[in-house]
């Protein structure tokens, strides 16, 4: 998905700054304010799935154990520094086609602000187990249903689990800390309040492994 993702943006990018250097593509004003809005469309859409990608998971999913790992996300500087480019292009387009003391010049800005913030705080990627499924968010959300497990080895500080379509692989080393939130009215405002558990060791997320592969009939080793 990051992949792929990423490809759409550095074109995104490059037919920008040709459009920039070609003189037929430059006094083309409609393009331009095409462009410009598809830019801060992408920014803006980008920050609020990051937002509302954990809200789905911590409102609505029910039962969840939340694991977040001790490492930053290998895809952070990728999209931070496709988030300044952006910007600034974004920047150069209102100077090349209108004034920098406009509306524009203060969305963009504050668009690009509002992007940087959400890679920054979502840089952690994070593991999502509940009664259907092993996530792993990295930015984007990959997920594994128990039920189509073939195998979770648990060996050498890794977890690793098989399934029919692709494996996932952990070091044990990067885990943070275990966050399990039952989400009831009345858990809920313990969580506010700060008193939810914390374990600061792989030991709680081998035992909700354990327990889901048992229900589910996963071979273990």
């Amino acid at each position: 998905m990051f992949k792929n993702l990423s490809n759409i943006i550095w074109l995104f990018l490059g037919l920008g700054i040709f459009m920039l250097m070609s003189d037929s593509l430059r006094t083309n004003i409609v393009f331009a304010d095409y462009y410009i809005t598809s830019l801060k469309v992408y920014l803006f859409t980008i920050g609020a799935y990051l937002v509302l990608k954990r809200v789905l998971f911590y409102r609505l999913r029910g039962n969840i154990n939340i694991v977040s790992l001790g490492k930053k996300s290998d895809y952070q500087n990728n999209l931070l520094i496709q988030g300044i480019v952006l910007a600034l292009l974004g920047l150069v387009f209102v100077q090349a086609y209108g004034n920098l003391k406009s509306v524009d010049t203060l969305v963009i800005t504050l668009l690009g602000l509002y992007y940087w913030a959400q890679i920054v705080l979502n840089s952690n990627p994070t593991i999502y187990l509940d009664d259907d499924s092993f996530s792993y968010d990295d930015y984007f959300i990959d997920k594994w249903n128990w039920a189509d497990l073939s195998r979770i080895d648990l060996k050498n500080e890794k977890l690793k689990l098989v399934g029919l379509k692709k494996d996932f692989e952990l070091d044990f080393d990067l885990v943070d800390e275990v966050d399990y939130h039952k989400l009831t009215q009345e858990m809920e405002r313990d969580v506010l309040d700060g008193e939810f558990g914390k374990d600061k060791s792989s030991k709680s997320l081998v035992e909700i492994i354990e327990s889901y592969a048992k229900n589910f009939n996963v071979p273990m080793a």
